[in-house]
């Protein structure tokens, strides 16, 4: 009885209970941690597009979305404010993603909705979505940072909040910010991600984005060589980044194309170390999206990464010796 009461969340439909929370619990158990089994992608992908088809027939019901049982203070006198962004390719697909979010054990202080105020001039937000701030979403509008929206907002407005980032193609399992706020209390001074790559170097630069050590399977820090990865979630303790995260000139013009990169080197300026959840992170269900692929694209193969990652390394001064755990 108390555990259907925990996981009492998801659907009505021909008078039986759907329960959402445990469908997603039940599918990733079925997912293989990174770097655990040799050729285990074939095997996630497929569970990946089986467990995607069947969440979403799921969501197509009647959701009911219920209150989260769990209390914030148990974790931190903080508050807790989690940021995403979208654009208007995507608005539409983003609905699974929010309610994943709203149905997390743990409720956050705020829940905002970061929106470009020029992209979205002549476009209505979707009935769908306007329904959800009746359970806490906050739909605000601002000045175009591309990705950077993500983060740049919350942190001007509440420099004092722990920052939660999520993804906005991410289906997130339940107790996704309840296991960040977990590890945080044990690592408060620390960046808290689920999915983090190693940085490698050769004489004293980083290699090439795509040689580094992906996943970091078996590491989980702490430890500054750790890159976080958005799409699993990161926790950024309040006063974890330089007090220049915000110079937006600086990172319009050096970094555009990469939030992640930018915020890994301010967490650098400021002597942040970053850790896992766990040593072996498993994949989240990404809901599909072409202009994500795309980007990931121009990002990683076309070596936009480490072109904007060597003009952060000039413009900062930063070499590896920054990255070094003693």
């Amino acid at each position: 009885m108390i555990l259907m009461k925990r996981y009492q969340t998801g659907l009505e439909a021909d008078g039986t209970r759907f329960q959402i929370k445990m469908l997603v619990k039940f599918l990733m158990n079925f997912i293989i941690p990174n770097g655990l089994i040799k050729g285990s992608k074939i095997i996630n992908d497929l569970t990946e597009k089986i467990s995607l088809y069947l969440v979403r027939r799921a969501y197509k019901k009647r959701v009911k979305i219920h209150n989260n049982e769990l209390n914030l203070r148990s974790f931190t006198s903080k508050d807790l404010t989690i940021s995403i962004t979208s654009f208007p390719d995507r608005i539409n697909q983003i609905e699974l993603c929010i309610q994943s979010i709203i149905n997390q054990t743990v409720k956050p202080t705020r829940l905002i909705l970061w929106l470009a105020q020029d992209q979205f001039k002549n476009i209505e937000i979707p009935h769908n979505l306007r329904k959800l701030e009746d359970y806490g979403l906050e739909i605000i509008f601002c000045e175009d940072y591309r990705s950077h929206k993500k983060y740049y907002e919350s942190l001007s407005r509440w420099p004092e909040d722990i920052l939660i980032t999520l993804d906005d193609d991410v289906i997130y399992p339940e107790d996704t910010i309840e296991k960040l706020l977990e590890t945080h209390a044990k690592h408060p001074k620390d960046v808290v991600c689920f999915r983090a790559h190693e940085i490698k170097f050769n004489n004293g630069l980083p290699l090439p984005y795509s040689k580094w050590n992906f996943t970091s399977p078996g590491i989980k820090g702490p430890s500054k060589s750790l890159f976080p990865i958005g799409v699993g979630g990161v926790l950024y303790p309040p006063n974890s980044l330089d007090k220049r995260v915000l110079e937006k000139d600086i990172f319009m013009n050096d970094c555009f194309h990469a939030d992640d990169l930018w915020l890994k080197v301010m967490s650098l300026l400021k002597g942040t170390s970053v850790i896992k959840v766990v040593k072996y992170n498993k994949s989240f269900f990404t809901i599909p999206e072409t202009q994500r692929m795309n980007l990931n694209y121009e990002n990683v193969v076309e070596g936009r990464n480490d072109s904007q990652l060597e003009q952060l390394f000039k413009r900062f001064g930063l070499c590896e010796k920054n990255f070094r755990d003693y």
